[in-house]
């Protein structure tokens, strides 16, 4: 794989009020701003020169919702459900307030939840997810998570580059190894 496409889901309302919503929030859906935001990528999409005939998916709601509103962006790709792509376990950091468990100036990277995935945990988790990804057909989309994002530029060497809801990027990884935004709108 020399490259593929990462996209964060679309906005939901926990992440407009800043609660951190984890792996085993399932089912949390799109609000309208995250549904404005993926059918506004699906449009960029389709003016894109690619070949994505997989989309790899988190099987959380959020993700789904975003994998069906981009659909017809891609119709060649066959969509993957990956469990290893799910976000990161929060354990008793889930649903609380950012700012309540995650000191000023730092980030949630630097700590591990307590109940939750360690973060050396979520990172092999991501890095046996990542695999799974890169064995697929064509390039390759992958639909997932904030925290999946910035554990997968760990696992692969990369920039830290922030990805907002609703951001599609292209990851270069042969010679020039680089992320490239292709898409977003300003976050809320």
């Amino acid at each position: 794989m020399d490259r593929f496409y990462y996209l964060r889901h679309g906005q939901v309302a926990a992440n407009l009020a800043r609660i951190l919503c984890g792996g085993d929030w399932q089912d949390i859906s799109l609000n309208d701003t995250g549904r404005a935001q993926i059918k506004a990528c699906a449009s960029a999409l389709i003016q894109l020169p690619h070949n994505i005939r997989t989309v790899c998916i988190s099987p959380t709601l959020r993700t789904r919702e975003t994998a069906s509103i981009l659909a017809d962006s891609a119709p060649q790709a066959r969509h993957v459900v990956i469990e290893e792509l799910c976000e990161w376990r929060l354990g008793q950091w889930d649903r609380k307030p950012y700012e309540e468990v995650i000191p000023k100036g730092t980030s949630l990277m630097d700590y591990d939840p307590p109940e939750g995935e360690t973060r050396e945990q979520f990172g092999q988790r991501i890095a046996r997810a990542f695999d799974v990804c890169r064995q697929q057909e064509g390039d390759v989309l992958i639909i997932s998570h904030g925290a999946v994002w910035g554990a997968l530029t760990r696992y692969l060497g990369l920039e830290n580059f922030v990805c907002g809801n609703g951001t599609l990027l292209e990851v270069r990884l042969k010679e020039k190894r680089k992320i490239r935004e292709l898409f977003s709108l300003p976050q809320e």
